[in-house]
């Protein structure tokens, strides 16, 4: 009797610690998270709380893909989520590129400038530079941006001068 305790008491011994060292290799904490989700300026609710591991959210994909008007189709054979976004979507975003053209931060800018006239950029110095107070110096030109209270500068007058389209 006493061997078979004293058998049964290691078993129980052993299994514990395979379940303690597996438990550590193998553990995840995550926590549910409540965020404000605002969509062009509009609050949204999600009706499932966001995971929260290591510092990364994660969102549930098709609920946050019916808050932004796409439809989701998921291939469980290839295991691939696609967003397809709907038509009247593409046009409103192709106006919000244009508009995104005449409106630019300043950093935003001297990247585009520098994509599209690399060879001014590697100049030394640099044939394209920003102030802050709007002065965008193009070489030999000179311009003065607006800039607005978002920090964008309005960028017509580079437009015009076909300098960016």
């Amino acid at each position: 009797m006493r061997k078979t305790v004293l058998a049964l008491a290691l078993g129980l011994l052993l299994g514990s610690a395979g379940t303690a060292v597996a438990a550590d290799t193998d553990a995840v904490q995550a926590v549910y998270a409540k965020f404000n989700i605002v969509i062009n300026g509009e609050a949204k609710q999600l009706s499932t709380d966001p995971l929260v591991v290591d510092g990364t959210s994660y969102l549930p994909v098709r609920e946050l893909a019916d808050l932004l008007g796409y439809t989701l189709t998921y291939d469980d054979a290839t295991r691939t989520i696609e967003l397809i976004q709907p038509k009247e979507k593409e046009n409103q975003h192709a106006e919000v590129n244009s508009m995104v053209q005449e409106k630019l931060k300043g950093r935003e800018l001297i990247e585009l400038l520098g994509q599209k006239y690399p060879e001014m950029v590697n100049d030394t110095p640099s044939e394209i530079s920003l102030s802050p107070d709007g002065t965008l110096r193009f070489g030999d030109q000179i311009f003065h941006l607006e800039k607005d209270q978002n920090g964008y500068y309005n960028t017509e007058q580079l437009i015009r001068a076909g300098i960016i389209d």
